[in-house]
């Protein structure tokens, strides 16, 4: 996937070790592609619970924390998802994410 619109200090390196990192962890409960699932929202569709505008740094804090409270899916994410993630590929993961909604047309 190519992504657009990164923030400062992301790059296209960061969203393409974060799709694969995304896809040992995160994809059981928010789906291939940030879809959704009836566990866990999408993370594709723009709309965002708990991080407004899907502002990257937002989306770090949110993996590193978690949510222990989910506002409308049943299943809890643990801090990390669950994973042993390092920090730089939690940054990695939300690179990923923040590029599902903000992808290129090439």
């Amino acid at each position: 996937m190519i992504a657009a619109n990164l923030p400062a200090g992301v790059t296209q390196d960061m969203v393409n070790e974060g799709q694969k990192l995304y896809g040992t962890v995160c994809v059981a409960c928010h789906g291939a592609g940030g879809a959704g699932s009836p566990a866990a929202p999408a993370l594709n569709d723009g709309q965002w619970l708990w991080v407004p505008g899907g502002e990257f740094n937002g989306l770090v804090n949110i993996i590193n924390v978690g949510v222990p409270q989910p506002k409308q899916y049943p299943g809890i994410m643990p801090p990390k998802g669950g994973g042993s993630f390092t920090d730089e590929q939690v940054r990695a993961i939300a690179a990923y994410i923040h590029a599902l909604n903000n992808r290129s047309g090439a």
